[in-house]
């Protein structure tokens, strides 16, 4: 098969290049080794896509080479992005900071992405493996092979490798004898001595988790909720140190002035479980006699 324009990798990026290019009147075939496209969009602002920033300037980007953002941002700004946005008629909302999530959930985001993709006459293939990448250029893969006049990579990098991140991307490069930097991690897990300042930040990755899931399992009917509980004794619990203290904080600082119990929590687990919650998913329910809701008091050193 022969066309203008190959783009591998039907993320953000390539989503846009592969729009852009068709809007050019290029022929364009965008490539997914995925089942579906835009695996990253679809869970990122928690399942609501934070799709720009008003404020973005590039000032905020930290890179060797400056003028690349500069470029970038004249060209398309993030209010260009916006009135897409709108036309699509998707509604959202500014949370702190110039942050603009949607109202709806993410997947208005891939929808309206996949309407330009139409428009602009690109041809999505899906669950597209890409096998050799050679020069002229002809693209193997398990859907046969391909011949374009420009190709462009667009695999992202290696951050969620359980949504298919792989280092396709720097292995092309170092084929085609592009320099490649040392790789670095971009997110990483960190430790505090005093992490109380930081405590509103603890189970935000889990929040997260629930509503993707729940985005994508409720076309089957699957509803998908969690606990989260308060401090529960258990054979199991009661060797962690502290944790009478741990008990005797809660129960005094609670709304409600007591601890909950593993029968509180299955109670729990069994609304959600019920016909009684037959619309409720995406949630985390919170058991723990209202201590969640507090400032965090500082405990009793014990």
């Amino acid at each position: 098969m022969k066309t203008d324009v190959i783009v591998i990798g039907a993320g953000a990026a390539g989503l846009f290049c592969a729009i852009e290019a068709g809007k050019r009147g290029r022929k364009v075939t965008l490539l997914e080794h995925n089942a579906t496209i835009g695996e990253k969009i679809r869970i990122s602002g928690g399942g609501r896509c934070n799709f720009t920033n008003i404020h973005t300037q590039p000032e905020n980007f930290i890179s060797g080479n400056p003028s690349f953002a500069r470029s970038a941002l004249s060209r398309y700004k993030p209010e260009a992005f916006l009135e897409l946005v709108e036309h699509h008629k998707i509604r959202w909302h500014e949370k702190k900071s110039g942050q603009l999530f949607c109202d709806g959930s993410s997947r208005e985001i891939l929808a309206m992405l996949r309407k330009e993709c139409d428009a602009a006459g690109v041809k999505v293939v899906a669950e597209c493996r890409v096998s050799s990448v050679q020069k002229g250029f002809v693209v193997e893969t398990n859907r046969g092979e391909m011949e374009s006049e420009s190709l462009v990579i667009a695999t992202g990098g290696l951050s969620i490798p359980k949504l298919g991140a792989t280092d396709f991307g720097y292995r092309v490069a170092n084929q085609f004898g592009l320099s490649v930097k040392t790789l670095r991690p971009g997110l990483v897990p960190l430790t505090f001595d005093e992490p109380k300042e930081w405590h509103a930040l603890h189970g935000v990755s889990f929040e997260a988790e629930v509503r993707y899931l729940a985005m994508e399992l409720g076309p089957r009917n699957i509803r998908v909720n969690a606990i989260s509980a308060g401090p529960v004794r258990t054979l199991a619990a009661r060797s962690i140190t502290g944790f009478t203290v741990m008990e005797d904080h809660t129960e005094k600082n609670a709304p409600l002035r007591r601890n909950i119990s593993a029968e509180d929590v299955g109670n729990a687990a069994y609304y959600l479980c019920s016909p009684l919650a037959q619309n409720v998913t995406g949630q985390i329910l919170l058991v723990d006699a209202g201590y969640s809701i507090l400032g965090m008091p500082t405990a009793p050193a014990g």
